[in-house]
């Protein structure tokens, strides 16, 4: 039979064992919790990306489909686009005769 020195050091031991396999198991949760936050950001940012791409993607498709859109505004810049768009070369105009060929 054990003796009652032997059996409270068994008992340390075994403390000892359950505080440290405690311990661990706390920072493997708190990992996965740290894991789990940073992958719904990653998720969020996966899904606004998504969006923008899609937005982006829908304007790129849309103007082949119908140029005209981006003509009517009356802004500069947009025309311009058309322009480059549309044509492969900047086209030569002549004042008094109009369009050059």
């Amino acid at each position: 039979m054990p003796s009652k020195e032997m059996f409270l050091l068994a008992a340390d031991i075994f403390t000892d064992l359950w505080n440290i396999k405690r311990d661990t198991v706390k920072q493997k949760a708190e990992t996965i919790r740290r894991n789990l936050h940073q992958n719904e950001k990653n998720i969020r940012q996966l899904e606004e990306e998504k969006i923008m791409f899609d937005e982006i993607s829908r304007t790129a498709f849309s103007f082949p489909s119908n140029p005209y859109q981006l003509w009517v505004p009356d802004r500069l810049e947009h025309k311009r686009a058309v322009m480059k768009l549309t044509f492969s070369e900047q086209l030569r105009y002549c004042q008094n005769e109009g369009r050059r060929v």
